[in-house]
């Protein structure tokens, strides 16, 4: 089945209009923000920027060494949707809660969703990701990810990833809080190292199709 993209330059035709007091200049500018009401506590945003960073094209050689084909390389960021426009997400800077609105227009959005779960269960795996807010980023261990890349052709095994209780990569805050609430492992996603080509590549999660609003 064909990815469901959330793309500024592709919006096709708007299905209605939606008034934002605050919103940054760029999203402002672009006079067009995603229908975010469609969206459920618990969702997996999968992103990446329209002209991509230096630290973005490596994340896709990093994908694209361990065999995933382009559809899912391609993708280089995950975060968890909580409400509104409020996301938690892990960076540079720890975990994190910010407003997908700073997406606006910069970057590709692909919301991602569990079938068959309960909405109290899709709230506590938002909660559960939020419950990871202050944690540092796991830079070495995102690294250490494209180094296994590297020496293995397919995410197929758990790779050698230091232990770091306190640390997490972007993709695990969706990965661990889902585990953790539903007690099961999504297809083909390893115990360790999941990264966000594995999160597009899993056939348990479902695309999410997410029209855009007119700013008024």
């Amino acid at each position: 089945m064909a990815q469901r993209i959330i793309d500024p330059n592709n919006r096709g035709k708007p299905t209605g209009q939606k008034r934002v007091v605050q919103l940054p200049p760029e999203a402002r500018d672009h006079k067009f923000v995603p229908d975010f009401e469609r969206w459920k506590p618990g969702d997996l945003i999968l992103s990446r920027s329209v002209e991509p960073t230096f630290i973005e094209a490596e994340i896709v050689k990093f994908h694209d060494r361990a065999g995933f084909g382009p559809a899912d390389s391609c993708w280089t960021h995950a975060a968890v949707f909580l409400y509104e426009d409020f996301v938690v997400e892990a960076d540079k800077d720890g975990v994190r809660t910010r407003t997908l609105y700073n997406d606006i227009p910069g970057s590709l959005l692909r919301v991602r969703r569990r079938p068959g779960l309960s909405i109290g269960d899709r709230y506590k795996i938002a909660l559960c990701a939020q419950r990871m807010l202050g944690m540092r980023y796991d830079l070495k261990g995102a690294v250490q990810l494209g180094l296994e890349a590297k020496k293995s052709k397919m995410w197929d095994r758990e790779p050698n990833m230091p232990e770091v209780k306190d640390a997490v990569i972007c993709s695990e805050v969706f990965y661990d809080a889902h585990r953790q609430i539903t007690r099961t492992l999504l297809a083909d996603c390893p115990d360790v190292g999941v990264t966000p080509a594995h999160l597009s590549a899993t056939a348990d999660l479902e695309d999410v199709f997410v029209p855009w609003l007119e700013l008024t």
